[in-house]
């Protein structure tokens, strides 16, 4: 007996050593060459004025009490008695014989057919008792996006569907489509390469042309707000300054949503490292700033901010990764959601950036990890990163994919 428990506890040694890295999987993506001019450092979607705080919740429906009580009983009037009518009333109602001539002309008319106009009159007036199949306002995108307000609520679907259970999980997709218009093919791929993963909210961000193309080739709910797009299949219930969303997962389970977008200018070899990592360093603090307030601005316990970042991770650059143009560094936006008590969900549930490097991007011969999901009040269940057809082929973004439990 002491034998199998040795060898037992030897394969569960050795099964917790085994390590394995993603690296030859990039090396084998063949990306074309996207080398020309550098794109500014930081960008945000342009910002307009929103009200604070939009509800969405529509009001509960009135009781049968509460019926009963909008009418008082004075109200309540019986209805008179009609009295018999007489001979003569009798007389004028029966019908008037019409002459033979005026007979034969409206017989005429009715067989000759009806005009345009004339149908349309006759329609007009038809009983307005008919059943009519309701007209439900989408709320399209504008055909000029700069006339687009946040936030823009896109309803094809007008899900509203809720979990059942006491413990709910949700799936979470992001795919920073990048600020480069892609071709509708491409994003027609996109959408149709993650269908399976059957996430309960996409988050787009990058150009605003392709956040909504993507909601619109997805046929699913969303709402657009400043730093990027939310698809979602569960109840919308309030946005916040234009730059969080609140849903309504299951019943008394929450979860606020912020996604936060900024251009990505990974160079392509190893001898642009420097020079980026000083083009970060000139407006990480201000740009970690915006971030935290953002995040801490959704109006919920259970939070998520999804960030295209512009920066790293202070984490994942050590000495001892695969990539050998990384050395020890700090960077100011992953350092002050750290203080502030934001997780990584991709962090937490890997072993090590030396093993599990969460590529999320590809430039060239540079791999990093500039997609998060950050999260607070939820605990995260895993996250993997991977590549995505009609996007990673196409700029080098991957996707990255999370789930999450809401106690």
């Amino acid at each position: 007996m002491r034998r199998i428990l040795l060898a037992i506890t030897a394969l569960l040694i050795l099964a917790s050593c085994a390590t394995y890295t993603v690296k030859d999987g990039y090396d084998s993506i063949v990306l074309p060459d996207e080398s020309g001019t550098k794109l500014e450092t930081r960008y945000r979607l342009i910002s307009t004025d929103s009200p604070e705080e939009i509800v969405f919740s529509e009001p509960e429906p009135a009781t049968e009490e509460d019926v009963g009580k909008s009418i008082p009983e004075a109200g309540i009037v019986e209805a008179p008695e009609i009295p018999e009518s007489t001979e003569p009333e009798a007389a004028e109602a029966e019908e008037a014989v019409m002459p033979a001539s005026e007979e034969d002309s409206l017989a005429e008319a009715e067989a000759e057919p009806m005009t345009e106009s004339e149908a349309a009159e006759e329609k007009a007036t038809e009983p307005s008792g008919a059943m009519t199949e309701p007209v439900r306002d989408i709320n399209e995108y504008p055909v000029n996006l700069r006339d687009i307000k946040y936030p823009h609520v896109y309803t094809p679907a007008n899900a509203n569907k809720l979990k059942e259970g006491q413990i709910a999980s949700v799936r979470v997709l992001m795919l920073d489509l990048g600020y480069r218009d892609l071709e509708e093919k491409s994003i027609d791929r996109i959408i149709s390469s993650v269908q399976d993963t059957d996430p309960d909210f996409i988050i787009l961000t990058g150009s605003l042309a392709n956040q909504v193309y993507g909601a619109e080739e997805a046929g699913l709910d969303a709402v657009t707000l400043r730093g990027g797009t939310i698809l979602y299949s569960s109840r919308l219930d309030r946005v916040s300054n234009g730059e969080s969303a609140v849903f309504t997962v299951a019943e008394g389970k929450d979860l606020g949503i912020a996604p936060v977008s900024f251009r990505s200018t990974l160079p392509s070899t190893a001898d642009e490292i420097d020079s980026w990592v000083s083009t970060i360093r000139a407006g990480e603090e201000e740009s970690a700033a915006e971030i935290v307030d953002i995040a801490e601005g959704i109006s919920d316990t259970e939070k998520l901010l999804a960030l295209s970042s512009p920066s790293p991770a202070t984490e994942d650059w050590t000495e001892l990764t695969p990539y050998s143009y990384r050395k020890a560094e700090s960077f100011a936006i992953s350092d002050r959601l750290e203080e502030e008590g934001w997780m990584d969900a991709y962090a937490e549930t890997h072993f090590s950036p030396e093993t599990d490097s969460g590529i999320t991007k590809i430039s060239g011969d540079i791999y990093e990890r500039l997609d998060f999901l950050y999260i607070k009040g939820m605990m995260p269940d895993y996250a993997l990163t991977f590549p995505v057809a009609g996007l990673t082929d196409t700029i080098g973004n991957l996707g990255l994919i999370a789930e999450f439990i809401i106690p």
